[in-house]
Protein backbone atom coordinates (compact mmCIF):
# COMPACT_ATOMS: atom_id res chain seq x y z
CA UNK A 1 0.00 0.00 0.00
CA UNK A 2 2.74 2.63 0.93
CA UNK A 3 5.50 1.02 -1.60
CA UNK A 4 5.25 3.40 -4.07
CA UNK A 5 4.91 6.39 -1.60
CA UNK A 6 7.89 5.69 0.32
CA UNK A 7 10.04 4.50 -3.18
CA UNK A 8 9.16 8.20 -4.02
CA UNK A 9 10.71 9.62 -1.17
CA UNK A 10 13.63 7.43 0.06
CA UNK A 11 15.01 5.77 -3.49
CA UNK A 12 17.60 8.23 -4.68
CA UNK A 13 17.01 10.51 -7.58
CA UNK A 14 18.67 9.20 -10.71
CA UNK A 15 17.31 11.74 -13.44
CA UNK A 16 16.50 15.57 -12.85
CA UNK A 17 15.63 18.61 -14.38
CA UNK A 18 17.31 22.12 -12.87
CA UNK A 19 15.50 24.98 -14.28
CA UNK A 20 16.88 29.01 -14.33
CA UNK A 21 14.44 31.98 -15.16
CA UNK A 22 17.01 33.84 -17.32
CA UNK A 23 16.45 37.59 -18.52
CA UNK A 24 16.30 35.69 -22.22
CA UNK A 25 13.80 32.72 -21.58
CA UNK A 26 13.46 29.51 -19.33
CA UNK A 27 16.78 27.46 -18.87
CA UNK A 28 15.66 23.70 -18.57
CA UNK A 29 19.19 21.39 -17.81
CA UNK A 30 18.54 17.75 -17.62
CA UNK A 31 20.91 15.71 -15.54
CA UNK A 32 21.52 11.96 -15.17
CA UNK A 33 23.21 9.91 -12.14
CA UNK A 34 25.92 7.57 -13.58
CA UNK A 35 25.12 3.93 -12.74
CA UNK A 36 27.96 4.08 -9.92
CA UNK A 37 26.98 6.18 -7.28
CA UNK A 38 30.56 7.73 -6.59
CA UNK A 39 30.26 8.65 -10.41
CA UNK A 40 29.41 12.19 -11.58
CA UNK A 41 26.67 13.52 -12.62
CA UNK A 42 26.46 14.48 -16.53
CA UNK A 43 24.02 16.77 -18.42
CA UNK A 44 22.12 15.12 -20.95
CA UNK A 45 20.09 17.92 -22.48
CA UNK A 46 20.13 21.71 -22.29
CA UNK A 47 17.02 23.59 -23.83
CA UNK A 48 15.76 26.99 -23.45
CA UNK A 49 12.48 28.51 -24.27
CA UNK A 50 11.19 32.03 -24.76
CA UNK A 51 9.16 32.54 -22.06
CA UNK A 52 10.66 35.21 -19.45
CA UNK A 53 9.60 35.19 -15.79
CA UNK A 54 10.80 37.93 -13.39
CA UNK A 55 11.02 37.72 -9.68
CA UNK A 56 8.56 40.16 -9.38
CA UNK A 57 6.25 38.29 -10.78
CA UNK A 58 3.45 35.52 -9.85
CA UNK A 59 4.58 31.79 -8.68
CA UNK A 60 1.94 30.73 -10.52
CA UNK A 61 2.54 32.12 -13.90
CA UNK A 62 6.48 30.20 -13.73
CA UNK A 63 4.77 27.07 -12.60
CA UNK A 64 1.97 27.08 -15.31
CA UNK A 65 4.92 27.96 -17.79
CA UNK A 66 6.85 25.16 -16.89
CA UNK A 67 3.99 22.52 -16.73
CA UNK A 68 3.45 23.40 -20.34
CA UNK A 69 6.82 22.70 -21.68
CA UNK A 70 7.42 20.08 -19.65
CA UNK A 71 3.91 18.26 -20.32
CA UNK A 72 5.25 19.10 -24.30
CA UNK A 73 7.64 17.12 -23.78
CA UNK A 74 6.09 13.75 -21.44
CA UNK A 75 8.53 15.06 -18.44
CA UNK A 76 5.81 16.12 -15.66
CA UNK A 77 7.27 13.29 -13.74
CA UNK A 78 10.55 14.40 -13.12
CA UNK A 79 11.87 15.99 -9.85
CA UNK A 80 12.54 19.44 -10.29
CA UNK A 81 15.27 21.96 -8.75
CA UNK A 82 14.56 25.80 -9.15
CA UNK A 83 17.23 28.26 -9.49
CA UNK A 84 15.72 31.66 -8.78
CA UNK A 85 17.22 35.19 -9.99
CA UNK A 86 19.42 36.30 -7.53
CA UNK A 87 17.15 39.53 -7.36
CA UNK A 88 14.24 36.80 -5.91
CA UNK A 89 16.84 37.07 -2.60
CA UNK A 90 18.66 38.81 -0.60
CA UNK A 91 22.44 38.16 -1.08
CA UNK A 92 25.32 38.64 0.71
CA UNK A 93 29.22 37.56 2.21
CA UNK A 94 28.53 36.50 6.31
CA UNK A 95 32.05 36.05 8.41
CA UNK A 96 31.33 33.20 11.40
CA UNK A 97 33.91 32.61 13.69
CA UNK A 98 33.85 29.29 13.20
CA UNK A 99 33.11 26.52 10.82
CA UNK A 100 29.62 24.74 11.38
CA UNK A 101 27.68 22.63 8.90
CA UNK A 102 23.63 22.18 8.86
CA UNK A 103 20.75 23.36 10.73
CA UNK A 104 23.63 25.06 13.10
CA UNK A 105 24.96 26.63 10.33
CA UNK A 106 21.74 27.90 9.41
CA UNK A 107 20.84 29.34 13.08
CA UNK A 108 24.00 30.80 13.28
CA UNK A 109 23.40 33.12 10.30
CA UNK A 110 20.22 33.77 11.13
CA UNK A 111 21.21 34.94 14.51
CA UNK A 112 23.91 37.05 12.98
CA UNK A 113 21.30 38.93 10.32
CA UNK A 114 19.00 39.44 13.43
CA UNK A 115 21.83 40.66 15.15
CA UNK A 116 22.68 43.51 12.20
CA UNK A 117 19.40 44.33 12.31
CA UNK A 118 18.65 44.72 15.79
CA UNK A 119 16.36 42.28 17.02
CA UNK A 120 14.25 42.38 14.25
CA UNK A 121 11.18 40.18 14.67
CA UNK A 122 10.82 39.72 10.90
CA UNK A 123 14.40 37.76 11.05
CA UNK A 124 12.13 34.46 12.64
CA UNK A 125 9.84 34.96 9.60
CA UNK A 126 12.86 34.33 6.61
CA UNK A 127 14.43 31.01 5.10
CA UNK A 128 18.07 30.93 4.90
CA UNK A 129 20.48 28.70 2.28
CA UNK A 130 23.71 29.66 1.83
CA UNK A 131 27.08 27.68 1.08
CA UNK A 132 30.69 28.18 2.25
CA UNK A 133 33.28 30.92 0.26
CA UNK A 134 37.02 28.39 1.15
CA UNK A 135 38.33 30.78 -0.97
CA UNK A 136 38.19 33.57 0.50
CA UNK A 137 37.70 32.43 4.29
CA UNK A 138 37.26 29.17 5.89
CA UNK A 139 34.53 30.54 7.97
CA UNK A 140 33.05 32.86 5.00
CA UNK A 141 29.57 31.78 3.55
CA UNK A 142 27.63 33.12 0.93
CA UNK A 143 23.96 33.53 2.07
CA UNK A 144 20.70 33.92 0.36
CA UNK A 145 17.52 34.82 2.61
CA UNK A 146 13.91 34.57 1.25
CA UNK A 147 10.71 35.73 3.74
CA UNK A 148 9.42 32.39 4.46
CA UNK A 149 5.94 33.09 2.56
CA UNK A 150 7.47 33.62 -1.06
CA UNK A 151 9.43 30.17 -0.07
CA UNK A 152 5.91 28.48 0.61
CA UNK A 153 4.41 29.98 -2.13
CA UNK A 154 5.94 28.84 -5.02
CA UNK A 155 6.57 25.11 -3.45
CA UNK A 156 2.70 25.71 -3.31
CA UNK A 157 2.04 27.11 -7.14
CA UNK A 158 4.41 23.93 -8.70
CA UNK A 159 1.96 21.32 -6.27
CA UNK A 160 -1.06 23.02 -8.02
CA UNK A 161 0.33 22.35 -11.00
CA UNK A 162 1.44 18.88 -10.34
CA UNK A 163 5.02 19.44 -10.63
CA UNK A 164 7.24 17.65 -8.36
CA UNK A 165 9.22 20.62 -7.14
CA UNK A 166 11.60 19.54 -4.40
CA UNK A 167 14.71 21.98 -4.48
CA UNK A 168 14.49 25.92 -4.56
CA UNK A 169 18.02 27.68 -3.82
CA UNK A 170 19.54 30.74 -5.29
CA UNK A 171 22.58 30.30 -7.77
CA UNK A 172 25.68 31.32 -5.63
CA UNK A 173 28.65 33.54 -7.83
CA UNK A 174 30.49 31.06 -9.70
CA UNK A 175 28.48 27.89 -8.72
CA UNK A 176 29.93 27.95 -5.26
CA UNK A 177 31.11 24.96 -3.93
CA UNK A 178 29.37 22.98 -6.51
CA UNK A 179 31.67 24.62 -8.89
CA UNK A 180 33.90 20.77 -9.31
CA UNK A 181 30.50 19.28 -9.95
CA UNK A 182 29.37 22.23 -12.71
CA UNK A 183 32.43 21.77 -14.66
CA UNK A 184 32.62 17.91 -14.45
CA UNK A 185 28.76 17.86 -15.53
CA UNK A 186 29.43 20.02 -18.56
CA UNK A 187 32.96 18.10 -19.78
CA UNK A 188 30.54 16.89 -22.71
CA UNK A 189 29.81 19.27 -25.26
CA UNK A 190 26.13 20.71 -24.60
CA UNK A 191 23.24 19.61 -26.62
CA UNK A 192 20.90 22.56 -27.24
CA UNK A 193 17.43 22.03 -28.16
CA UNK A 194 17.36 25.36 -29.23
CA UNK A 195 19.81 27.66 -31.14
CA UNK A 196 21.00 30.72 -29.58
CA UNK A 197 22.86 34.00 -30.94
CA UNK A 198 23.97 35.24 -27.71
CA UNK A 199 27.34 35.33 -26.58
CA UNK A 200 29.10 32.50 -25.13
CA UNK A 201 29.28 34.39 -22.25
CA UNK A 202 25.78 34.84 -21.69
CA UNK A 203 25.13 30.98 -22.56
CA UNK A 204 27.21 30.64 -19.69
CA UNK A 205 25.48 32.58 -17.23
CA UNK A 206 22.27 31.27 -17.81
CA UNK A 207 23.52 27.62 -18.09
CA UNK A 208 25.26 27.79 -14.91
CA UNK A 209 22.57 28.42 -12.05
CA UNK A 210 20.13 25.77 -14.00
CA UNK A 211 23.13 22.63 -13.91
CA UNK A 212 23.71 24.31 -10.18
CA UNK A 213 19.91 23.53 -9.37
CA UNK A 214 19.71 19.82 -10.75
CA UNK A 215 22.98 19.26 -9.08
CA UNK A 216 20.78 19.11 -6.07
CA UNK A 217 19.98 16.34 -5.99
CA UNK A 218 23.14 14.27 -5.81
CA UNK A 219 23.47 12.71 -2.41
CA UNK A 220 26.69 14.38 -1.56
CA UNK A 221 25.22 18.24 -1.57
CA UNK A 222 24.32 19.62 2.02
CA UNK A 223 20.98 21.03 2.87
CA UNK A 224 21.89 24.41 3.60
CA UNK A 225 22.30 25.11 -0.26
CA UNK A 226 18.74 24.76 -0.92
CA UNK A 227 15.19 25.55 0.36
CA UNK A 228 13.85 22.13 0.91
CA UNK A 229 9.89 21.50 0.41
CA UNK A 230 7.97 21.42 3.32
CA UNK A 231 5.06 19.87 1.51
CA UNK A 232 7.70 17.37 0.89
CA UNK A 233 8.32 16.13 4.85
CA UNK A 234 4.45 16.99 5.58
CA UNK A 235 3.46 14.06 2.95
CA UNK A 236 6.41 11.78 3.97
CA UNK A 237 5.36 12.32 7.82
CA UNK A 238 1.96 11.59 7.13
CA UNK A 239 2.58 8.15 4.82
CA UNK A 240 5.14 7.40 7.93
CA UNK A 241 2.79 7.98 10.21
CA UNK A 242 -0.34 5.97 8.68
CA UNK A 243 2.26 2.96 8.16
CA UNK A 244 3.44 2.92 11.77
CA UNK A 245 -0.35 3.28 12.47
CA UNK A 246 -0.88 0.12 10.17
CA UNK A 247 2.03 -1.75 11.59
CA UNK A 248 0.72 -1.04 15.30
CA UNK A 249 -2.64 -2.22 14.21
CA UNK A 250 -0.88 -5.60 13.04
CA UNK A 251 1.48 -5.95 16.00
CA UNK A 252 -1.62 -5.58 18.76
CA UNK A 253 -3.62 -7.81 16.63
CA UNK A 254 -0.63 -10.35 16.02
CA UNK A 255 -0.08 -9.99 20.37
CA UNK A 256 -3.97 -9.95 21.24
CA UNK A 257 -4.31 -13.23 22.04
CA UNK A 258 -1.34 -13.48 24.17
CA UNK A 259 -2.50 -9.99 25.89
CA UNK A 260 -6.29 -11.29 26.67
CA UNK A 261 -4.45 -14.80 28.14
CA UNK A 262 -2.21 -12.66 30.55
CA UNK A 263 -5.05 -10.78 31.36
CA UNK A 264 -7.34 -13.44 32.68
CA UNK A 265 -4.00 -15.20 34.17
CA UNK A 266 -3.49 -11.67 36.31
CA UNK A 267 -7.31 -11.72 37.06
CA UNK A 268 -7.07 -15.68 38.27
CA UNK A 269 -3.77 -14.56 40.10
CA UNK A 270 -5.61 -11.67 41.84
CA UNK A 271 -8.69 -13.61 42.56
CA UNK A 272 -6.95 -16.29 44.13
CA UNK A 273 -4.61 -14.11 46.16
CA UNK A 274 -7.49 -12.64 47.48
CA UNK A 275 -9.23 -16.31 48.41
CA UNK A 276 -6.05 -16.74 50.25
CA UNK A 277 -5.84 -13.78 51.89
CA UNK A 278 -9.49 -14.40 53.14
CA UNK A 279 -8.94 -18.06 54.04
CA UNK A 280 -5.53 -16.78 56.00
CA UNK A 281 -7.80 -14.21 57.63
CA UNK A 282 -10.00 -16.87 59.13
CA UNK A 283 -7.83 -19.48 60.03
CA UNK A 284 -6.16 -16.99 62.41
CA UNK A 285 -8.93 -15.54 63.97
CA UNK A 286 -10.56 -19.68 64.20
CA UNK A 287 -7.04 -19.59 66.13
CA UNK A 288 -7.92 -16.35 68.27
CA UNK A 289 -10.71 -18.09 69.08
CA UNK A 290 -9.14 -21.51 69.42
CA UNK A 291 -6.88 -20.35 72.32
CA UNK A 292 -9.54 -17.83 73.88
CA UNK A 293 -11.66 -20.72 74.25
CA UNK A 294 -8.88 -22.64 75.93
CA UNK A 295 -8.13 -19.93 78.30
CA UNK A 296 -11.46 -19.20 79.53
CA UNK A 297 -11.79 -23.14 80.02
CA UNK A 298 -8.40 -23.14 81.98
CA UNK A 299 -9.64 -19.93 84.22
CA UNK A 300 -12.88 -21.72 84.86
CA UNK A 301 -11.01 -24.70 86.29
CA UNK A 302 -9.29 -22.31 88.39
CA UNK A 303 -12.01 -20.52 89.15
CA UNK A 304 -14.08 -23.77 90.26
CA UNK A 305 -10.68 -25.19 92.08
CA UNK A 306 -10.72 -22.36 94.15
CA UNK A 307 -14.05 -22.03 95.06
CA UNK A 308 -13.95 -25.27 95.89
CA UNK A 309 -11.19 -25.26 98.35
CA UNK A 310 -11.90 -21.45 99.92
CA UNK A 311 -15.83 -22.88 100.89
CA UNK A 312 -14.12 -24.90 104.06
CA UNK A 313 -11.94 -22.10 105.05
CA UNK A 314 -14.86 -19.63 105.03
CA UNK A 315 -16.35 -22.09 107.50
CA UNK A 316 -13.91 -22.11 109.52
CA UNK A 317 -13.43 -18.27 109.82
CA UNK A 318 -17.00 -18.19 110.07
CA UNK A 319 -16.82 -20.65 113.04
CA UNK A 320 -13.52 -18.51 114.94
CA UNK A 321 -14.98 -15.34 114.53
CA UNK A 322 -18.56 -16.79 115.99
CA UNK A 323 -16.90 -18.20 118.65
CA UNK A 324 -14.05 -15.81 119.68
CA UNK A 325 -16.87 -12.94 121.33
CA UNK A 326 -15.91 -10.34 122.99
CA UNK A 327 -12.67 -9.13 124.60
CA UNK A 328 -10.92 -11.53 122.15
CA UNK A 329 -8.65 -10.66 118.84
CA UNK A 330 -6.90 -13.61 116.70
CA UNK A 331 -4.29 -12.35 115.28
CA UNK A 332 -3.04 -15.42 113.09
CA UNK A 333 -4.19 -19.04 111.91
CA UNK A 334 -1.96 -21.87 110.66
CA UNK A 335 -3.18 -24.67 108.91
CA UNK A 336 -0.95 -27.95 108.36
CA UNK A 337 -3.71 -30.39 107.02
CA UNK A 338 -6.55 -31.04 109.48
CA UNK A 339 -4.23 -29.28 112.33
CA UNK A 340 -4.82 -25.72 113.12
CA UNK A 341 -2.84 -23.27 115.35
CA UNK A 342 -4.40 -20.71 116.63
CA UNK A 343 -2.89 -17.22 117.79
CA UNK A 344 -4.84 -14.49 119.45
CA UNK A 345 -4.54 -11.74 122.44
CA UNK A 346 -7.76 -11.72 125.03
CA UNK A 347 -8.32 -8.98 128.48
CA UNK A 348 -8.35 -11.69 130.18
CA UNK A 349 -8.65 -15.22 131.33
CA UNK A 350 -12.45 -15.54 131.15
CA UNK A 351 -12.78 -14.31 127.76
CA UNK A 352 -10.02 -16.76 127.03
CA UNK A 353 -12.29 -19.63 128.53
CA UNK A 354 -15.42 -18.31 127.31
CA UNK A 355 -13.75 -18.58 123.77
CA UNK A 356 -12.50 -22.32 124.29
CA UNK A 357 -16.12 -23.60 125.94
CA UNK A 358 -17.36 -22.78 122.51
CA UNK A 359 -15.02 -24.06 120.21
CA UNK A 360 -15.52 -27.54 122.56
CA UNK A 361 -19.14 -26.95 121.77
CA UNK A 362 -18.54 -26.86 117.87
CA UNK A 363 -19.13 -29.93 116.04
CA UNK A 364 -15.94 -29.15 113.54
CA UNK A 365 -13.67 -29.55 116.08
CA UNK A 366 -14.66 -33.25 117.23
CA UNK A 367 -11.06 -33.66 119.37
CA UNK A 368 -11.16 -30.44 121.81
CA UNK A 369 -9.18 -27.70 121.91
CA UNK A 370 -5.81 -27.99 123.46
CA UNK A 371 -4.20 -24.82 124.78
CA UNK A 372 -0.54 -25.11 123.90
CA UNK A 373 0.09 -21.93 125.73
CA UNK A 374 -1.58 -18.52 127.68
CA UNK A 375 0.56 -16.04 129.45
CA UNK A 376 -0.25 -12.59 130.61
CA UNK A 377 1.57 -9.44 128.67
CA UNK A 378 1.92 -5.86 129.65
CA UNK A 379 0.78 -3.88 127.32
CA UNK A 380 3.10 -1.01 125.28
CA UNK A 381 3.02 2.57 126.66
CA UNK A 382 -0.92 3.80 127.23
CA UNK A 383 -2.22 0.55 126.53
CA UNK A 384 -3.91 -2.40 128.96
CA UNK A 385 -2.25 -5.55 129.79
CA UNK A 386 -3.63 -8.63 127.90
CA UNK A 387 -3.49 -12.23 128.16
CA UNK A 388 -1.30 -14.31 124.48
CA UNK A 389 -2.82 -16.85 123.75
CA UNK A 390 -1.98 -20.31 121.62
CA UNK A 391 -4.59 -22.99 120.94
CA UNK A 392 -4.30 -26.56 118.80
CA UNK A 393 -7.39 -28.31 117.46
CA UNK A 394 -8.14 -30.95 114.75
CA UNK A 395 -10.48 -28.83 112.23
CA UNK A 396 -13.03 -31.10 110.44
CA UNK A 397 -14.38 -29.80 107.26
CA UNK A 398 -17.43 -32.11 106.11
CA UNK A 399 -19.16 -30.73 109.19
Amino acid sequence: MFGSVFSKYLHPVREAVGIYPSAHGLVYAHLCAPDDTAGVWSVSMLRRTTDVWRAEDDPGRLAALVREELARREETHLPLALALPEAAADTVQRELPAALTGEELRRALLWSIRAETEGDAHVEEKMLCCTPLTDVSPYCYWTAVMPAVQVRAVYAAFAEAGLSLQRLTVCPPGGGMLAPQIEAARAAPLPWAQTNSESETSVDEEVLPAIYAGLLFHPETPAQCYWGSTQKATSLCRCAAAAVAVLAAVLFWGIASDIGSYMTAVQARDEMRAELLLHSADQNRLEEETELRANMEERAQLLGAFLSESRPLRALLIRLGTAAGDGVRLTALNTEGQMLRIEGEAVHYAALTAMMTRLQEDAGFPDGITLERAEHERGAAGEPAHVHFVLRAAWRSEV
